[in-house]
């Protein structure tokens, strides 16, 4: 086996592994913390607000309904004084 030779690198590598070096400076969570803010992120919603939103939800299926309710009673009038 023959013996690694090393060589010099380039000024513009040295460069490149400083910028390495500061990028590797940065703090790093741990794979628990990062799992727990994941976590937080979608915590579960209060009871009043998952209410809100269903009530929101009716709401606009109430409209939609109205609306189409309105749509067909017009067809109906015009349908009947043809």
């Amino acid at each position: 086996m023959s013996p690694i030779m090393l060589r010099p690198l380039p000024a513009s590598s040295l460069r490149l592994t400083q910028g390495l070096a500061a990028m590797a400076d940065t703090p790093k969570l741990s794979v628990e913390k990062a799992l727990k803010k994941l976590r937080d992120a979608d915590a579960p919603k209060s009871a009043g607000k998952q209410l809100d939103d269903k009530i929101e939800v009716l709401d606009e299926e109430i409209e939609r309904m109205r609306a189409q309710r309105l749509r067909l009673e017009a067809h109906q009038r015009r349908k009947r004084t043809k």
